[in-house]
């Protein structure tokens, strides 16, 4: 064997080896700190284009979640007028069928009339746009049978992507003449209507009188002149039947953002676990590597220390 001083291949090697060893030891302390198997581009650029696709997804299926939450709000608060006019109408229902009995005299139907103005009053105030937030303040305007764009009318981004959306549309569909409902929620201006013929048109229960001496909800007037007797149990009927109509549509779109909303889970699984094979750090594994690799380094730096003490043998030659 050659003894040279100047250049000493063995050191060379071996300060090499201490120095993969080193590098190996220090991506198996940032995976095993980070919990990745991808911290850089250098790790594994496809797998991270992948996971950045990934990730997209899933922060866009976790606003969508959001999103759909606000729409419950919104069908909610729906529901909630339109069963609390369902309530009231019933009410008013089992006043008309007090009113038709024929032991009642004006003065009767009178104190009876005193209260369904008060309800109408109460369904008129409790649904007025005016005193509800920018958001919601048109949920009830419902439409008439020949504009579309009135009422409420949203878009709600329900997924990820671009045609993921579902239309809350409470306006009246596209042919208010036949006899398919619309989906108009109308409880404002003292409205109760289906928007098609086919519910048959209730425009007006503020006019609604039994036959007193004092003016309907809103016909004006002076109080104490006769007002005659002005709908029926059929036009409450027709009343009831537009509300449960109403009811129906906001269930319709509960299932339509509750499908949605499953669609979103299964999704966020499906996702994740396919972003977590690919950037997730195997522990078990990586432990083994992190022990391997420190034995290496610590043997490359024994080994090291031995091949930098070749040239010294060169000493022993000398005179």
């Amino acid at each position: 064997m050659d003894v040279i001083i100047n250049t000493n291949n063995a050191s060379l090697f071996a300060a090499r080896a201490v120095r993969n060893a080193a590098s190996q030891d220090a991506k198996s302390i940032e995976k095993l700190s980070s919990g990745l198997r991808i911290n850089r581009a250098g790790d594994d650029a496809a797998g991270l284009s992948i996971s950045e696709k990934l990730t997209t997804k899933l922060r866009g299926i976790r606003q969508a979640e959001r999103n759909i939450n606000d729409a419950f709000g919104v069908l909610d608060y729906a529901y909630s007028g339109v069963e609390y006019a369902k309530e009231q109408v019933q009410r008013i229902r089992e006043l008309w069928v007090q009113a038709e009995n024929g032991t009642n005299g004006i003065d009767e139907k009178d104190s009876i009339q005193r209260e369904i103005n008060a309800i109408v009053g109460s369904i008129v105030q409790a649904r007025d746009p005016a005193l509800h937030p920018e958001y919601i303040k048109d949920l009830f305007q419902g439409a008439n049978n020949t504009v579309q764009d009135e009422g409420y009318l949203k878009v709600f981004q329900v997924g990820a992507d671009a045609n993921d959306v579902i239309v809350l549309d409470f306006t009246n569909g596209p042919n208010p003449s036949n006899d398919t409902p619309d989906n108009a929620l109308s409880l404002s201006g003292n409205t109760i209507i289906p928007g098609s013929a086919g519910f048959g048109a209730i425009s007006s229960f503020g006019t609604l009188s039994v036959g007193s001496n004092i003016q309907a909800f809103n016909s004006g007037g002076t109080s104490g002149v006769y007002v005659p007797k002005n709908g029926s149990l059929n036009s409450l009927d027709t009343m009831l039947k537009n509300l449960n109509r109403m009811t129906s549509v906001i269930n319709k779109y509960q299932a339509k953002f509750q499908s949605a909303y499953d669609k979103l889970q299964s999704e966020k699984i499906s996702y994740s676990d396919f972003k977590s094979q690919i950037t997730d750090a195997d522990y078990a594994q990586v432990s083994s590597d992190f022990t391997a690799d420190q034995i290496r380094k610590q043997s490359a730096a024994a080994v090291l220390s031995q091949a930098n003490a070749q040239p010294s043998l060169a000493l022993s030659l000398l005179p």
